[in-house]
């Protein structure tokens, strides 16, 4: 049985609008610094629940939050307060009204130094953005347990402008040269629309628990570039640009970031039937819309 309509709580992100334009009218969409047309402002800071029209709304999807590492690590007190704090009093608020959730959380739970990550791992959270995700999980584990926690890999897109991974790589590459990419940063990417099939499907079946939301294979931020080049040169159409691989340290953060946050997907795939598309067919699919795009 399909769920009658779905809030999204932090829709005006990459995964947020992709969810609200699959939904259609059933989706009961927020934004809280973009205006969006016929969603609803909500600012978890200042409203609560009960200020969003949740008639019909059967499941939430919770997206909200500060997701840059660097912001949160610069200003804990402030973060915290947005993805811990105020994440927590609406899913309490949703749960003590019926509505099903799935949260969004993260592979930087982990502190990447094993790879592979199951779901029964145990945390160590280097960054303070993960620290926050933990605590979140922690706290619907032991009060809700019929939520599902989905930690997501890095979400990607393969539309040209869209912003994510491949577009930026794919504009830098256009003005040639060489582009420096981290070889020992390691993750499980992952396309936005197999996460978008994802949550709904998790939606349709009423999935509670934890699970890992991933591609198919841990990949390299340098082996995923040599792989949209390497589309490219296929095409017939190559890149004036190399790809230098170096050290994910190479670039300034203010935190260290983890080496390998690759998650296993097994649990999520089996439960869910469900089959993310690879690298590979990713950047094929990618370079069609770009040459299209370009004539």
């Amino acid at each position: 049985m399909s769920p009658d309509k779905i809030l999204i709580l932090g829709a005006s992100g990459f995964i947020g609008r992709a969810l609200a334009q699959r939904l259609g009218e059933r989706a009961v969409a927020t934004w809280n610094s973009r205006a969006v047309p016929g969603w609803h402002h909500f600012d978890a800071t200042r409203n609560g629940i009960d200020t969003l029209p949740l008639n019909g709304v059967s499941h939430a999807i919770i997206l909200l939050g500060n997701t840059n590492p660097d912001s949160c690590a610069r200003d804990r007190h402030a973060s915290d307060r947005l993805n811990i704090e105020c994440v927590l009093q609406a899913c309490d608020a949703l749960g003590q009204r019926g509505i099903h959730c799935t949260f969004a959380s993260t592979e930087v739970v982990f502190d990447g130094k094993a790879g592979g990550y199951v779901e029964t791992d145990p945390t160590a959270a280097m960054l303070v953005y993960g620290q926050q995700k933990v605590a979140v999980e922690q706290h619907l584990t032991a009060h809700w347990p019929q939520a599902a926690i989905f930690r997501l890999a890095k979400v990607y897109g393969t539309s040209p402008g869209d912003g994510s991974l491949l577009d930026g790589w794919y504009r830098q590459a256009q003005a040639g040269g060489a582009i420096r990419c981290a070889a020992d940063f390691i993750s499980s990417v992952v396309h936005v629309d197999d996460v978008v099939d994802a949550f709904l499907g998790a939606c349709q079946r009423n999935l509670s628990g934890l699970y890992h939301l991933g591609g198919p294979a841990p990949v390299s931020r340098l082996a995923m570039f040599q792989a949209l080049l390497e589309a490219f040169a296929k095409a017939g159409t190559p890149l004036p640009a190399q790809a230098v691989g170096c050290s994910i340290d190479d670039f300034p953060t203010l935190e260290g970031r983890p080496k390998d946050v690759s998650l296993n997907n097994t649990k999520l795939v089996t439960d869910l039937s469900w089959s993310p598309r690879s690298i590979g067919q990713a950047c094929a699919d990618f370079v069609t819309l770009a040459r299209g795009i370009g004539g």
